[in-house]
């Protein structure tokens, strides 16, 4: 900024001598039409320096908004990212997802990429149903950010606040237990949103409550050019058979984008 600003004076106030000798540099090359030309660009400098002044302050304000906008637009897909990671998650709290729903999935028209997500159902302190634990290594495949969001370190658990609802009784730093069947551990509690009624714990934990972890979410990443309402009720009919629940990030993007 520094040094655009200095450019800028610069040529403002040495405009009247540096345009006209600029001008004869570029005309000379030009031949017989660019040798008129530079003589009447230079019969009036102090004109030819006001002119070009103009052009500079025009082009400047037009990519200051320009770039303005575009670093607004990409901090606000990085919010988004770190807030909706997935662009829908299908979810099922009850019994694993059935073989064949992964494949249909990813015959839907607007779906790019789906990835199954492996875990098991268990209780968990504070809540008064079973949710699914998911572990999600692969999350990189289909999320936004990277899947920075799914990246659990051993010990701790990360729930999806905002798809509990606004009675949500745990807090980041809490201490609670999660139970499969004779098994349990201690856990801390991290909150996140964007990927719908389930928690996320590490690989190591996962291994340690069950052995025999199974699809219980599909996380799908839309094509560029696809339409949320329109997605989301293709997925609805796929996933009802299941008794799965639908997180429809895409619509969230849309919104924020308009």
């Amino acid at each position: 900024m520094t040094g655009g600003a200095a450019t800028f004076t610069a040529v403002l106030l040495a405009g009247p001598l540096l345009v006209p000798r600029l001008i004869r540099i570029i005309g000379a090359p030009l031949g017989r039409t660019g040798r008129l030309a530079t003589r009447n660009a230079v019969r009036d400098p102090r004109r030819t320096a006001v002119t070009t002044a103009s052009l500079l302050v025009g082009v400047t304000l037009a990519t200051a908004v320009l770039t303005g906008m575009t670093t607004w637009r990409s901090a606000l897909d990085d919010h988004i990212a770190r807030d909706h990671p997935i662009d829908v998650a299908l979810t099922s709290s009850a019994a694993p997802l059935p073989a064949d729903l992964l494949t249909q999935v990813r015959r839907t028209p607007g779906v790019a990429h789906a990835i199954p997500v492996h875990g098991t159902v268990g209780h968990v302190t504070g809540l008064n149903t079973p949710i699914p634990l998911l572990a999600a290594p692969a999350a990189a495949q289909v999320a936004r950010d990277g899947g920075t969001f799914a990246q659990v370190r051993p010990g701790t658990i990360k729930l999806d606040s905002e798809a509990f609802g606004r009675d949500f009784p745990l807090r980041p730093g809490d201490q609670i237990t999660a139970t499969i069947g004779d098994r349990h551990t201690r856990l801390r509690v991290t909150l996140g949103t964007g990927w719908g009624p389930a928690a996320l714990i590490a690989p190591e934990t996962l291994a340690a409550l069950t052995k025999a972890p199974a699809p219980h979410a599909i996380w799908i990443r839309a094509t560029p050019d696809a339409d949320p309402a329109h997605l989301a009720t293709d997925l609805h009919d796929l996933a009802a058979p299941a008794d799965a629940t639908i997180e429809n990030g895409l619509r969230v993007w849309e919104s924020l984008n308009q």
